[in-house]
């Protein structure tokens, strides 16, 4: 069988164009990028720049005392003021922390059976408590613009509260006799007291107080309406003065606050700009469709007479 040169040209150049052609082909549409890959390749990062915002707050508080042994305290009332920092992230979030001032207010009256006579229980103590305290949040903040300049925040994390004072300056309405039988029968004497006397100092109550927060509020423009729930976490009880030994007792407490942003920045700073481009844009496009029927008019004419 003879060789064909021009035959074994022909296979050699398919072979060159197979195995070298078109992988360099190929190499060049795969450095061409899809649509979609263009798209993904290009997009870049949210338009953010680190910032603070900084609030005032001020609200009412309510702190709930539960404990293992006695029935749940919901008598203190009070509020809280206090100056707020958030640190603004990328996608909508931001961390929140400040310094707040709590102040509480309670009555409280325990009755007793006199001593001289069983029958009659009218001999009480009525406790009145204040209690200052300082907390600093820490908390994991989400902000949604739901219209315009509405927009929804949604928090939690812990917040820690350090007790100043919790004064007791009770008013005493016991017979010499009944008090002497009390500080009698009671574990520890120096527990019924008729003075004024200081939760803290006295080592009744733990003064750090770790709460779980959680709560949402609504802002419009510079104004925000908040409300939340705090779990105590922590045992707050250092000494229980009906046993005389330590128990259980975590404060809840919950809140709402009116908040008040200084420094207030628009969600689109080219909002107001935008509505008025669009406006004028609407105003433009109305004026040319009325003048183009205008001239649809114009052009149209009526000739009256007669032709014979």
């Amino acid at each position: 069988m003879k060789r064909n040169p021009k035959s074994e040209i022909c296979i050699l150049n398919t072979l060159f164009c197979v195995f070298i052609l078109f992988p360099v082909s190929a190499f060049a549409q795969l450095s061409e990028r899809m649509p979609w890959e263009i798209e993904t390749e290009t997009k870049t990062a949210p338009d953010w720049k680190f910032s603070t915002t900084y609030r005032l707050e001020i609200g009412f508080y309510q702190p709930n005392q539960r404990s293992d042994s006695t029935a749940n305290n919901t008598f203190l009332n009070g509020g809280k003021v206090g100056f707020l920092v958030d640190f603004n992230l990328p996608y909508n979030l931001g961390i929140q922390t400040g310094l707040r001032y709590e102040l509480t207010y309670g009555t409280n009256t325990q009755h007793f059976r006199s001593a001289d006579n069983n029958n009659v229980t009218t001999e009480y103590i009525r406790h009145r408590i204040f209690k200052h305290a300082l907390s600093i949040p820490i908390y994991a903040a989400y902000t949604q613009q739901l219209w315009r300049e509405l927009s929804l925040t949604l928090y939690t994390g812990p917040d820690l509260q350090i007790g100043l004072a919790c004064t007791d300056d009770p008013i005493s309405n016991l017979s010499d006799s009944t008090l002497s039988w009390l500080q009698n029968k009671a574990p520890d004497p120096t527990v019924i007291k008729t003075y004024r006397h200081d939760y803290y100092t006295d080592h009744i109550y733990n003064q750090f107080n770790i709460r779980w927060s959680i709560g949402g509020g609504l802002q419009w423009l510079n104004y925000r309406l908040q409300g939340g729930y705090n779990f105590g976490l922590n045992n707050i009880a250092l000494y229980q003065p009906n046993t005389g030994n330590r128990t259980n007792l975590h404060e809840w407490s919950w809140e709402v606050s009116f908040i008040y942003t200084f420094n207030y920045k628009l969600f689109d700073p080219q909002y107001y700009e935008k509505a008025y481009e669009k406006a004028k844009q609407r105003k433009l496009l109305h004026a040319q469709n009325k003048e183009k029927q205008l001239k649809k008019r114009a052009t149209t004419t009526w000739h009256f007479g007669t032709d014979f």
